[in-house]
């Protein structure tokens, strides 16, 4: 199967969302590393790509193939799991929510990865482990610009190539 045939449309997704959470994630290392107060706008930007999401999703004519489904269904289960770990997962203390976040990023890029044999998501993926690794030796604040990192390597790199290659 060529590398074309295999790959999702899911570009658009994959780079919407690695902004977004880059520039949340940049955003929260400022406000707590200069004791900025924080205005709770990632509410609005994660509102935001959802809408964006939704309207992307209602201008697909074509119905989605089969790895579509697939990197659907994971990064619907890995949201899933997101969602718990950040509004739930602080009974388990502030240091450890970027790490399992990541945790759950490095999973969903490597599945989809092999599944698609998609490089560039299998690279995001050791990239992710690599940032998992990095976030036990620095500061929770830092802990974003790791998250900053890792998500570029994990949905904006790939989504650029994805995009590149689906022309």
């Amino acid at each position: 199967m060529s590398q074309k045939k295999n790959l999702p449309a899911a570009s658009y997704y994959y780079v919407l969302w690695g902004v977004i959470v880059a520039l949340y994630s940049v955003a929260k290392y400022f406000v707590i590393e200069h004791g900025m107060k924080s205005l709770n706008s990632a509410s609005i930007l994660f509102l935001v790509g959802g809408v964006l999401s939704f309207l992307q999703a209602r201008k697909n004519d074509e119905p989605a193939s089969g790895i579509d489904k697939v990197y659907m269904k994971v990064w619907i289960g890995i949201a899933i799991g997101l969602f718990l770990v950040n509004t739930i997962g602080y009974k388990l203390g502030v240091g450890y929510i970027i790490a399992i976040t990541l945790s759950l990023y490095c999973i969903g890029s490597l599945i989809t990865g092999w599944l698609s044999k998609f490089t560039p998501s299998i690279l995001g993926g050791v990239i992710c482990a690599i940032c998992i690794a990095l976030c036990f030796y620095v500061t929770y604040a830092q802990q974003f610009l790791i998250l900053a990192i890792a998500v570029i390597a994990v949905h904006v790199y790939p989504g650029i190539v994805m995009s590149k290659s689906n022309k």
